[in-house]
């Protein structure tokens, strides 16, 4: 499959209905698929922090989730068909999971998120299989008994997809790490999904997010929490991404 290198991570060259495909495809023929979906933040983390870089390639598939991975792959005369929105993604994954009975099993989110979230989708898709749901506490990646408890629950309830909805790569990292130990068809990590889902915020609107203004939405709605990462720590992606185009850094 063809893919495009930013800043030393191979981001597939799939839109959102390929995607879906991709995902459809894998649960159908029951073949276990691990997807990720990095943003400005990711790739700029993963520059900073190698062992991340690795994690992430680690994944089938690296779908972008952030405009600027397309305006640097535009940049580099290799361009990405399009931005694969995570928050939209999660709901179109839901709605295939009820029209073709697969079942689902959320982890991660805030105490009783996940659980939210999972009524507020039986609600909205008739039939849709979420089997259940569990919190998992900052650190638990590092935690084999937490870990344990975890795979020995996917392993009883067996679902056909895995989301996890965690930040600070906890959930890529464990995931990369235990994903041999229990058979599911597809697992994937959807960041803050469960948050919206829930109705606890308010996703951008879907214009928004395809002009690459997602950033400034969350910034205005979260100033507090956000200045930081999107006024300065993701403004080095254009220095890094000039440094790849001119300076051959991190390509390989």
């Amino acid at each position: 499959m063809e893919s495009v290198n930013i800043l030393g991570l191979n981001i597939s060259n799939l839109n959102t209905s390929e995607t879906l495909e991709v995902i459809n495809k894998s649960i159908k023929e029951r073949k276990g698929i691990t997807i990720f979906t990095p943003n400005t933040n990711f790739v700029v983390n993963s520059v900073k922090q190698p062992y991340l870089n690795a994690v992430l390639n680690k994944a089938d598939y690296l779908v972008p989730d952030g405009m600027p991975l397309v305006w640097a792959s535009r940049f580099f005369k290799n361009p990405l068909k399009e931005k694969v929105s995570g928050s939209s993604l999660f709901f179109l994954i839901c709605e295939l999971a009820a029209k073709n009975n697969y079942s689902l099993y959320f982890l991660g989110g805030n105490v009783g998120v996940a659980e939210k979230a999972a009524t507020e989708l039986r609600n909205k898709y008739s039939g849709i299989k979420i089997l259940d749901t569990y919190y998992a506490p900052i650190g638990f990646e590092d935690d084999q008994v937490e870990s344990d408890k975890i795979i020995k629950e996917l392993n009883e309830k067996k679902p056909d997809i895995l989301i996890i909805g965690l930040g600070k790569f906890q959930g890529e990292r464990w995931l990369i790490k235990h994903k041999h130990e229990f058979k599911t068809f597809l697992n994937i990590q959807l960041g803050g999904s469960f948050t919206f889902a829930a109705g606890l915020k308010k996703m951008p609107p879907d214009w928004v997010k395809r002009k690459g203004f997602g950033w400034l939405w969350r910034l205005v709605e979260e100033p507090k929490r956000h200045w930081k990462r999107y006024l300065l720590e993701d403004m080095n992606f254009f220095y890094y991404i000039f440094m790849q185009k001119y300076f051959k850094k991190n390509t390989d």
